[in-house]
């Protein structure tokens, strides 16, 4: 029978309790230098016409609405602090709503490939 208070690894996985050391590995990796939260990105140059020709939700304007208000280049981080300054309101969490529209307003992935972006990489 295996002591509760001095637990053995059984050879499968390394856990705190089992091995000490392994407490500092555990947790979030720091960002990447390549992460979308250090790219910076700025407003197409025809994002009015796009905006006309093809409107956005209200959460994915207001995050062109943030970026307008920065001059029009930042990088993500930027972006979602200057969320405050602007109409924008939901029940989720910022970077959640940055993840679900990036995508989209920079003509990525599959489903937008071939779209004109409302955002380019600065």
């Amino acid at each position: 029978m295996t002591n509760i208070k001095n637990p053995t690894s059984n050879g499968k996985a390394e856990s705190p309790t089992t091995n000490p050391n392994t407490i500092n590995r555990m947790g979030i990796p720091a960002p990447s230098k390549g992460s979308s939260a250090n790219v910076k990105v700025s407003l197409a140059p025809n994002v009015l016409d796009l905006l006309t020709s093809n409107p956005l939700p209200a959460q994915a304007h207001c995050l062109l609405l943030a970026l307008d208000n920065l001059g029009g280049v930042a990088t993500k981080t930027e972006i979602l602090k200057e969320l405050d300054n602007t109409p924008f309101s939901s029940t989720q969490s910022k970077d959640r709503i940055w993840a679900f529209y990036r995508q989209r307003l920079m003509g990525e992935g599959k489903a937008y490939q071939g779209a004109s972006p409302y955002l380019v990489k600065a």
